[in-house]
């Protein structure tokens, strides 16, 4: 885990577009250094990833991969999003864990 943006905010709304390319750049590089594949790497809210990538997105499954890894986005666990419900929220993190736990049996 961790962050795109290594600096702090009162808001992810304070943070640039380039910011979070540049730290995904370096996520990337990261991950193809890495002594083992990663499967999946899931975002914490649709903002950030659609600052990466320069397009909407739904949450869930992604078309793109970020260095062969799959791209998961999940509904932001802020307390500022009210967007959805707890419960709505938790069937994403479930999905993922569903598909995590199928992947690794």
């Amino acid at each position: 885990m961790t962050d795109l943006v290594k600096r702090w905010s009162r808001s992810s709304n304070d943070l640039r577009a380039d910011e979070y390319r540049q730290g995904m750049m370096q996520l990337s590089s990261r991950l193809q250094q890495a002594a083992c594949e990663a499967r999946v790497v899931a975002f914490n809210g649709k903002g950030a990833y659609e600052k990466v990538c320069g397009r909407p997105v739904r949450l869930g499954w992604q078309r793109e991969r970020i260095a062969g890894a799959k791209v998961f986005v999940l509904p932001s666990t802020s307390g500022r999003n009210g967007s959805l419900t707890r419960a709505e929220k938790l069937r994403y993190f479930r999905r993922l864990a569903q598909w995590v736990n199928h992947y690794d049996g």
